[in-house]
């Protein structure tokens, strides 16, 4: 006599939230996180600004995810959401 083990597992699907972006990041990774899923933190060069000019760059804010926000994103082995900021 054999017993088989089935074992269902369903895996997380989420809305990427729109309001993460301009979230701190570490916020907002921590949020995604809560909500299941693999985070991937990736800083962007900061645009070389002219002297004279002012920059209008926010650091260590939300800038875009990749996949965008409003996405319908599931959680799967070596998947991630990857949160861009300066």
């Amino acid at each position: 006599s054999y017993d088989v083990r089935l074992v269902i597992s369903e895996y997380t699907t989420l809305v990427i939230p729109h309001n993460i972006i301009s979230m701190d990041v570490d916020d907002a990774r921590q949020l995604l996180e809560d909500l299941g899923a693999n985070v991937i933190l990736s800083r962007l060069d900061a645009p070389v600004v002219e002297e004279g000019q002012v920059s209008n760059v926010v650091y260590n804010v939300v800038v875009s995810t990749s996949p965008s926000t409003g996405t319908s994103y599931t959680q799967e082995q070596g998947a991630y959401i990857t949160l861009y900021f300066y």
